[in-house]
């Protein structure tokens, strides 16, 4: 398994926290952030699930945003 560009996580992770509220791209974000970080519609969505799933799991066990930001991917 290959972890993703720096870069490309640091776009992700910036969408993810301006729109925490509603952490769900559509179609034509997840277009437009594969785009901008050089990676496949599909790579951006599983990042999303994923970063969904370690958000709930941190909130279970401490608080949540901090786990994002000290989350690998």
């Amino acid at each position: 398994r290959k972890n993703h560009n720096p870069k490309a996580i640091a776009i992700l992770r910036a969408w993810l926290y301006q729109n925490m509220h509603r952490p769900y791209p559509s179609s034509e974000d997840k277009r437009e952030l594969a785009r901008v970080a050089h990676l496949t519609e599909a790579q951006v969505a599983h990042w999303f699930n994923n970063a969904r799933k370690r958000e709930k799991l941190g909130r279970s066990q401490s608080s949540g945003l901090r786990r994002f930001a000290d989350a690998s991917c």
